[in-house]
């Protein structure tokens, strides 16, 4: 495993929520392409990959997007009309369901799809990384569920009934008290105390998210998988940094519409 030692001796030890990182996103990635080799550089890529999937939607709305993805709105539209720029299943998504009508319908199959696709792929930091992004999703979207009387068998209707968290929470679809996978509890508490004040809830659930992405690193501290690390962390920090309080009562809302819309 090669060791960037410059690139990662530049950066901070930690990141805080609610404080202007010491290296925003644009200054890291002009490190990262003067420092990284191409397959390292790929998995930032797919970490941002997630944000470029997610922004089709306010694309095709015409809202704003999350300028933390690899492309901005014009090259989003670029690669789209060109076939170019995205893994085969999303151009194959998008050639299934034609109208945006319905690719917004069925959106929740493409960010499926791309678990799925990428976990598959990936490796150490990276695959643990999307399995964790995945599976505190599906714990959060579970409560809700129970709180909110959901179906769940509609909210999980894209997902693999045979992957491990989906089967651990289809089999408590029918009991009170939902008991979440191991390593996951402390985001039932901070869900079970903050459920009804969403913006409190979202706070609660990034530092707890901050805290837990360092721990998925199987490389040292000079290796890619730190500055992967270093990547997502930032990017919840900027996201939160950019909210206004509006935006930030309705985020829980947004982030459970990945399983909904």
């Amino acid at each position: 495993m090669i060791r960037y030692y410059f690139l990662a001796s530049l950066l901070p030890t930690s990141l805080t929520l609610g404080s202007t990182p010491d290296i925003p996103l644009w200054e890291f990635n002009q490190l990262c392409k003067q420092n990284l080799n191409d397959a390292d550089l790929k998995k930032m890529q797919a970490i941002r990959r997630y944000i470029d999937i997610q922004n089709l939607r306010p694309l095709w709305q015409r809202k704003d997007l999350d300028p933390h993805g690899n492309y901005t709105s014009k090259e989003l539209e670029t690669h789209l009309l060109l076939e170019e720029g995205f893994p085969d299943y999303v151009f194959e998504f998008l050639r299934q369901h034609e109208s945006i009508e319905e690719r917004l319908d069925f959106f929740p199959k493409l960010l499926s799809q791309f678990y799925e696709e990428e976990i598959t792929q990936s490796k150490h930091f990276l695959k643990n990384f999307l399995i964790f992004e995945r599976t505190w999703r599906f714990v959060i979207m579970a409560m809700r569920t129970k709180t909110f009387k959901r179906d769940l068998t509609w909210e999980l209707q894209y997902e693999d009934p045979h992957e491990e968290c989906v089967e651990l929470i289809v089999a408590q679809k029918d009991h009170n008290e939902f008991i979440p996978p191991e390593g996951y509890e402390e985001l039932k508490k901070i869900y079970d105390e903050f459920k009804f004040e969403p913006l409190k809830l979202h706070w609660e659930v990034c530092q707890w998210r901050l805290k837990k992405i360092p721990t998925l690193v199987e490389g040292g501290s000079f290796s890619v998988d730190n500055i992967l690390c270093y990547l997502s962390q930032l990017i919840i920090v900027e996201n939160w940094l950019k909210l206004n309080h509006d935006q930030g009562m309705i985020i829980v809302e947004n982030i459970m519409k990945e399983q909904q819309v």
